[in-house]
């Protein structure tokens, strides 16, 4: 199960746009918050580069090995849609990924 909400200034918004600049030229004057609710994991992007694409985490959102293979899925998922390699690191560290999935779906762990 999943669902994405967007919440823009505090208020849900009904409709995605089309267009991702269309988010990033609205955040220069708005608060934009985006939800993702994938397999009873919540990730949230708040948009804070063209350049790169920033979802966070909680750890203990993680509770179990269904949900550890669940937030790999969607790292899988992610890479194939932007072919590009997809990582999640310990929070401003981003320089020592924790695992990597790369367009292929294979997968590189680091430590």
């Amino acid at each position: 199960m999943s669902s994405i909400t967007l919440t823009v200034d505090g208020e849900k918004v009904n409709e995605m746009p089309s267009d991702i600049t269309a988010i990033f030229k609205e955040r220069r004057e708005k608060s934009i918050f985006l939800n993702i609710e994938y397999n009873r994991i919540d990730l949230n992007c708040h948009f804070f580069s063209e350049e790169e694409i920033e979802l966070d985490i909680s750890p203990t959102g993680i509770k179990d090995i269904t949900e550890v293979k669940s937030l790999l899925d969607f790292m899988e998922i992610l890479a194939e849609l932007l072919g590009k390699s997809v990582s999640i690191s310990i929070e401003n560290d981003k320089q020592v990924p924790l695992i990597t999935v790369n367009k292929n779906g294979e997968y590189f762990t680091y430590y």
